[in-house]
């Protein structure tokens, strides 16, 4: 292969590699987004609860626990949350004071970008994906992972949970997400480039 082929071997192989590039996609976990709705809505009680991510086509999400014992996934138009037995409850936050949290996994590897919370204020605290942090950490209320992003294995528990101290009460909105691409999938890609450009040779 001349050098001018194999050049555009690689140009070809890296334009079909492009559109499996990852970008963040923010999925809605209140009741006006079709997956929150999904999750406020399941189709049989009980857990593990599995819903097909609408904003991510391919994607499913899967609740794996929620806490206490009795607590149920919860959403209304304007939070995402837990409702527990326990009075006093903010049923569509967590609620420290109750001990609510819930954990959930993803069926396909990916990059969690950030967290769009609400009702985070003062010196209140919230955990998500075993990382700590409060109010101050999260201006306007999202809280953006270092380094790029928290990575998470297809399987692998994210779990949230308001942080203290006592009385803190948070909400979720929602998500940013990238997928990871399977590498399998970009070397055949990148090998189709190659193959496009001996088929040009010929």
């Amino acid at each position: 292969m001349s050098p001018a082929t194999f050049s555009l071997s690689l140009a070809l192989g890296a334009a079909l590699v492009a559109p499996l590039e990852a970008h963040a996609t923010f999925i809605d976990l209140t009741t006006d987004g079709a997956t929150g709705f999904a999750l406020d809505n399941p189709p049989s009680p009980g857990l593990p609860l599995t819903v097909a991510v609408a904003e991510i086509p391919g994607l499913n999400l899967t609740v794996t626990s929620v806490g206490p014992a009795g607590a149920t996934v919860n959403g209304t138009a304007s939070s995402f949350g837990v409702n527990s037995p326990g009075s006093g409850d903010d049923t569509s936050r967590f609620d420290v004071d109750q001990a609510e949290s819930l954990t959930f996994t993803f069926d396909q590897d990916v990059l969690i970008l950030n967290i769009d919370l609400n009702s985070f204020t003062g010196t209140e605290g919230f955990s998500a994906g075993g990382v700590s942090f409060v109010n101050d950490d999260a201006p306007g209320n999202v809280f953006t992972f270092a380094d790029g992003g928290l990575s998470l294995a297809a399987g692998s528990g994210f779990t949230l949970a308001a942080a203290g101290p006592a009385g803190t009460i948070v909400g979720v909105n929602g998500i940013n997400v990238e997928v990871v691409p399977e590498p399998s999938s970009l070397a055949l890609l990148g090998l189709g480039g190659l193959m496009a450009g001996r088929r040009r040779r010929a």
